[in-house]
């Protein structure tokens, strides 16, 4: 998943299998949320999905829970033209959706 921070900033985060089912009851789209103690890591993936050397893991004991108070921005991607796809023209470390 991604995850964006009030300044706009995005990271790429993963949870591994066996906590999968604890935060797939907490986490929902577009939701706002402190996490506490995740790990992060270097992200070492042939495929990245956001600009960025690092990685944030949720582990055992990390530990999630709703904000109100959230205010930055819902969505940060970028969009570009279809074509622009097709021909390979995307700018390197570009992020778009």
């Amino acid at each position: 998943m991604i995850l964006l921070d009030e300044e706009g900033d995005k990271i790429e985060c993963n949870i591994e299998k066996p906590h999968n089912i604890k935060w797939q009851k907490v986490l929902e789209e577009y939701g706002s949320f402190y996490i506490k103690n995740p790990m992060l890591s270097v992200n070492q993936g042939t495929l990245k999905y956001v600009v960025g050397e690092k990685k944030l893991y949720f582990k055992y004991d990390t530990i999630v829970s709703k904000a109100k108070d959230f205010d930055g921005p819902m969505n940060s991607l970028n969009f570009v033209n279809y074509q622009t796809i097709m021909d390979n023209t995307v700018e390197q470390d570009f992020t778009f959706g």
